[in-house]
Protein backbone atom coordinates (compact mmCIF):
# COMPACT_ATOMS: atom_id res chain seq x y z
CA UNK A 1 0.00 0.00 0.00
CA UNK A 2 2.62 2.38 0.81
CA UNK A 3 4.53 1.77 -2.62
CA UNK A 4 1.52 2.98 -4.50
CA UNK A 5 1.12 5.46 -2.40
CA UNK A 6 4.65 6.99 -3.12
CA UNK A 7 4.37 6.13 -6.82
CA UNK A 8 1.11 7.94 -7.08
CA UNK A 9 2.78 11.35 -5.11
CA UNK A 10 5.66 10.68 -7.72
CA UNK A 11 3.57 10.80 -10.82
CA UNK A 12 1.53 13.45 -9.30
CA UNK A 13 4.90 15.52 -9.01
CA UNK A 14 6.43 14.77 -12.18
CA UNK A 15 2.82 16.08 -13.96
CA UNK A 16 2.48 19.26 -11.72
CA UNK A 17 -0.27 18.04 -9.27
CA UNK A 18 -0.33 19.25 -5.81
CA UNK A 19 1.53 17.57 -3.84
CA UNK A 20 -0.10 18.76 -1.10
CA UNK A 21 -3.39 20.31 0.10
CA UNK A 22 -3.26 23.82 -1.71
CA UNK A 23 0.16 23.77 -2.59
CA UNK A 24 1.53 22.82 -6.42
CA UNK A 25 5.26 22.45 -7.54
CA UNK A 26 4.48 25.77 -10.00
CA UNK A 27 2.98 28.23 -7.12
CA UNK A 28 6.30 29.14 -6.41
CA UNK A 29 8.31 31.40 -9.34
CA UNK A 30 12.04 30.34 -9.37
CA UNK A 31 14.86 33.29 -10.43
CA UNK A 32 18.36 33.64 -10.79
CA UNK A 33 19.38 36.99 -10.63
CA UNK A 34 23.36 37.59 -12.12
CA UNK A 35 23.86 41.72 -11.58
CA UNK A 36 27.90 42.72 -11.82
CA UNK A 37 26.76 45.37 -8.71
CA UNK A 38 25.79 44.90 -5.28
CA UNK A 39 23.66 47.60 -5.66
CA UNK A 40 21.49 46.28 -7.85
CA UNK A 41 21.80 42.53 -6.98
CA UNK A 42 20.41 43.57 -3.40
CA UNK A 43 17.45 45.27 -5.00
CA UNK A 44 17.05 42.86 -7.47
CA UNK A 45 16.91 39.97 -4.54
CA UNK A 46 14.74 41.73 -1.98
CA UNK A 47 12.20 43.00 -4.82
CA UNK A 48 11.83 39.10 -5.97
CA UNK A 49 11.82 37.60 -2.39
CA UNK A 50 9.50 40.16 -0.86
CA UNK A 51 7.09 39.12 -3.88
CA UNK A 52 7.39 35.43 -2.63
CA UNK A 53 9.71 34.22 -5.44
CA UNK A 54 12.36 31.79 -4.57
CA UNK A 55 15.46 33.65 -5.75
CA UNK A 56 19.02 32.43 -6.51
CA UNK A 57 22.27 34.55 -7.30
CA UNK A 58 25.56 34.68 -8.58
CA UNK A 59 28.15 37.25 -6.77
CA UNK A 60 32.30 37.06 -6.56
CA UNK A 61 31.80 39.20 -2.97
CA UNK A 62 31.84 36.01 -0.86
CA UNK A 63 31.36 38.11 2.64
CA UNK A 64 28.50 40.41 0.74
CA UNK A 65 27.17 37.39 -0.70
CA UNK A 66 26.73 35.43 2.57
CA UNK A 67 24.97 38.28 4.23
CA UNK A 68 22.25 38.84 1.39
CA UNK A 69 21.75 34.97 1.43
CA UNK A 70 20.90 35.41 5.33
CA UNK A 71 19.13 37.94 5.41
CA UNK A 72 16.89 37.29 2.12
CA UNK A 73 16.62 33.67 2.10
CA UNK A 74 18.02 33.23 -0.72
CA UNK A 75 20.32 30.90 -2.89
CA UNK A 76 24.33 32.35 -3.21
CA UNK A 77 25.95 31.48 -5.59
CA UNK A 78 29.83 32.81 -5.79
CA UNK A 79 30.70 32.74 -9.43
CA UNK A 80 31.27 35.26 -11.59
CA UNK A 81 28.59 36.56 -14.16
CA UNK A 82 30.97 35.98 -16.77
CA UNK A 83 32.02 32.63 -15.38
CA UNK A 84 29.88 30.57 -18.09
CA UNK A 85 31.63 27.00 -16.51
CA UNK A 86 30.08 27.92 -13.48
CA UNK A 87 27.31 29.77 -13.91
CA UNK A 88 26.03 26.19 -16.07
CA UNK A 89 26.71 24.25 -12.65
CA UNK A 90 24.93 26.71 -10.88
CA UNK A 91 22.21 26.18 -13.23
CA UNK A 92 22.50 22.50 -12.59
CA UNK A 93 22.41 22.99 -8.67
CA UNK A 94 19.47 25.57 -9.12
CA UNK A 95 17.79 22.99 -11.55
CA UNK A 96 17.82 19.87 -8.82
CA UNK A 97 16.79 21.90 -5.99
CA UNK A 98 13.95 23.60 -7.97
CA UNK A 99 12.72 21.22 -10.71
CA UNK A 100 13.40 24.09 -12.99
CA UNK A 101 13.84 27.65 -13.29
CA UNK A 102 11.53 30.94 -14.09
CA UNK A 103 13.16 33.69 -14.97
CA UNK A 104 17.18 35.14 -15.21
CA UNK A 105 17.34 38.26 -14.56
CA UNK A 106 20.62 39.95 -15.51
CA UNK A 107 23.01 43.00 -16.26
CA UNK A 108 25.17 43.05 -19.48
CA UNK A 109 28.40 42.83 -18.02
CA UNK A 110 31.06 45.59 -19.26
CA UNK A 111 32.57 44.52 -22.68
CA UNK A 112 29.55 42.52 -23.91
CA UNK A 113 26.56 43.54 -25.98
CA UNK A 114 23.32 42.77 -25.00
CA UNK A 115 22.14 40.10 -27.80
CA UNK A 116 25.43 37.90 -27.37
CA UNK A 117 25.19 37.84 -23.33
CA UNK A 118 21.52 36.74 -23.50
CA UNK A 119 22.07 34.09 -26.44
CA UNK A 120 24.99 32.57 -24.12
CA UNK A 121 22.70 32.48 -20.64
CA UNK A 122 20.01 31.07 -22.92
CA UNK A 123 22.19 28.23 -24.18
CA UNK A 124 23.53 27.31 -21.00
CA UNK A 125 19.37 27.16 -19.83
CA UNK A 126 18.79 25.18 -22.80
CA UNK A 127 21.50 22.97 -22.20
CA UNK A 128 20.68 22.38 -18.66
CA UNK A 129 17.22 22.23 -18.89
CA UNK A 130 17.60 19.40 -21.62
CA UNK A 131 19.53 17.32 -19.36
CA UNK A 132 17.10 17.23 -16.38
CA UNK A 133 15.19 13.79 -15.87
CA UNK A 134 12.17 15.80 -15.37
CA UNK A 135 11.66 18.56 -17.78
CA UNK A 136 9.04 21.24 -16.96
CA UNK A 137 6.83 22.66 -20.02
CA UNK A 138 7.10 26.34 -18.94
CA UNK A 139 10.22 28.00 -20.33
CA UNK A 140 13.08 30.46 -18.65
CA UNK A 141 12.51 33.93 -19.24
CA UNK A 142 15.91 36.11 -19.85
CA UNK A 143 14.92 39.46 -18.54
CA UNK A 144 17.48 42.47 -19.07
CA UNK A 145 18.27 44.74 -15.80
CA UNK A 146 20.31 46.78 -17.02
CA UNK A 147 23.40 47.46 -19.40
CA UNK A 148 26.41 48.36 -18.59
CA UNK A 149 26.39 52.08 -18.12
CA UNK A 150 23.10 52.83 -17.98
Amino acid sequence: MADNFLERRMEDLKEGKPYRKGHSVSLFKRAFVLCGTREVTEREVLRLRSEGWRVAFASTDLDFGKMLAQTSGSQFHPVSICDFDGLERSLRLIWRAWRGLDIVRADIPEGWAEEDYRDNINRLVVEVRGSQPVVCDDGTCIEVVASYGE
